[in-house]
């Protein structure tokens, strides 16, 4: 899901999280991530938005859909990381586009990455299984 980030940036915390706990309650054992587009937040806002996703019981935040803004950004996610934690899992997308950025975000600690350039980067690096 795409977290209101309208609700949030308007400080509206206690929608936010119902919004996100009330997906929670309804999935059962889905795996629920939670898209943040933290290109379109500030620091605050994406402390907020982490700490409401953990409360609410996400599974994963995510940085981007990949359709807005710049997508992920490495101290971007080294803030959601040092927020989250081991509590959730993070899942960084957008704008990974070679094994180098792949291999940076897995070593700040995403969990999973969202890419469009999965193949050429396994193609390119067959030999190499680092962070895998």
């Amino acid at each position: 899901m795409v977290l209101n980030y309208a609700r949030l940036l308007d400080k509206d915390y206690k929608y936010v999280y119902d919004d996100v706990s009330s997906v929670v309650g309804v999935i059962g054992d889905v795996i629920l991530k939670v898209i943040i587009e933290t290109s379109q937040l500030q620091d605050e806002d994406i402390i907020a938005a982490c700490i409401i996703c953990v409360l609410a019981g996400a599974h994963y935040v995510k940085t981007s859909t990949g359709f807005v803004g710049d997508g992920a950004q490495q101290d971007t996610f080294a803030l959601m990381k040092a927020v989250v934690g081991d509590k959730v899992k993070l899942k960084s997308s957008g704008g990974i586009r070679d094994r180098e950025t792949a291999l940076k975000f897995i070593s700040i600690g995403a969990d999973r990455i969202g890419t469009s350039s999965g193949v050429g980067i396994v193609k390119n690096n067959q030999s190499v299984q680092e962070g895998y």
